[in-house]
């Protein structure tokens, strides 16, 4: 049989914190109400260890947030927010009567001239431009009808050849034909061709006027996105906030900017309201004292002094916390 091992058997010893005599083990340093509060104050430790490396995380990540929303507030200065009546993403642009981000824009364009006409000959519907006259059956007929009146011209001598000279129909310079097309001499064809082109449209909206108003009012609508929260909203007046608590917050941001640069706050202000969390220095229970200029501490309710910097009110701070720690130490051992 294997012998017994025997149990070790407690020693006097002396506490090295309250110096009081106990009975222990070889490896025992404390008594037993001293060992509690010697564990409790390396739980202590450990715990502010990991507030100091979480702050650390926490101030890393503040600072990336921060210089991430300065660069983006910059690259969007001048610009306005919309919603996309078509696709429903929010852009940024320089119009405020714009509704269509980019993409969406570019496809209108391409396919909004390409629309449904009606033949001038058959009366059947048909895709086309906006001078679009014929279908493409009845587009073949008057092409043969073209080329043959076009023979019948050049047999009876009605045809003008290149290189011939002819009189101006805005003007009535004489000039040398170019084309087969052409009316007017090189000077008058430089805005002649612009004015018909501008009566054209203005003719066009006159016939459609009310088509398109109707159109852009309800492509109007709901289409402001507040820059604060981000709700779409209308609003007859130039605004680009939503509501009261949202003017509110802007006014609050573009103040801690200047604050920020004029060196009267820290930058964390951006991030969040004024209060015990986020306060005006970045520190909490250091504020601006506004009659004086100086920096107030104040911890638990209690004024606590005035200080002419932010470092000087946190070493007090600090200070001040520490010698609290080592009361309730005492306290606890009493």
């Amino acid at each position: 049989m294997m012998a017994e091992k025997r149990k070790k058997k407690p020693i006097l010893k002396v506490c090295k914190m309250c110096g009081t005599s106990f009975y222990g083990y070889s490896a025992s340093k404390f008594c037993k109400d001293c060992a509690k509060v010697r564990k409790a104050q390396r739980q202590d430790e450990r715990n502010q260890k990991t507030r100091d490396i979480d702050t650390v995380e926490e101030a890393l990540k503040n600072a990336s947030e921060i210089k991430r929303q300065e660069l983006e507030r910059q690259s969007k200065k001048g610009l306005v927010p919309r919603k996309c009546k078509k696709c429903g993403e929010v852009y940024w642009t320089k119009s405020n009567d714009s509704y269509l981000c980019p993409k969406c824009a570019e496809e209108s364009r391409k396919t909004g001239v390409y629309q449904n006409r009606i033949c001038a000959t058959c009366g059947v519907t048909f895709l086309g431009y906006p001078r679009s006259k014929y279908c493409p059956e009845c587009q073949k007929a008057a092409k043969v009808e073209a080329a043959k009146r076009c023979k019948e011209r050049k047999k009876a001598g009605k045809v003008r050849e290149i290189g011939s000279t002819d009189i101006c129909q805005h003007c009535g310079k004489p000039y040398i034909v170019t084309s087969g097309l052409q009316r007017y001499c090189p000077d008058c064809s430089k805005y002649v061709v612009a004015d018909n082109i501008r009566e054209h449209k203005r003719e066009y909206m006159g016939q459609n006027r009310e088509r398109f108003n109707e159109h852009h009012r309800e492509m109007r609508k709901e289409r402001r996105v507040c820059v604060i929260c981000g709700k779409t909203f209308d609003s007859l007046t130039c605004t680009s906030v939503c509501s009261a608590d949202c003017a509110a917050e802007q006014l609050r941001r573009n103040n801690v900017r200047g604050q920020v640069s004029a060196g009267r706050a820290k930058p964390i202000r951006l991030l969040g309201p004024r209060g015990p969390v986020n306060p005006q220095s970045g520190i909490p229970g250091i504020h601006l004292h506004p009659k004086t200029g100086k920096w107030e501490l104040v911890l638990d309710g209690k004024y606590c002094g005035l200080y002419d910097t932010v470092a000087e009110a946190s070493a007090a701070r600090e200070e001040i916390l520490k010698k609290k720690q080592e009361d309730d130490n005492v306290q606890s051992n009493q």
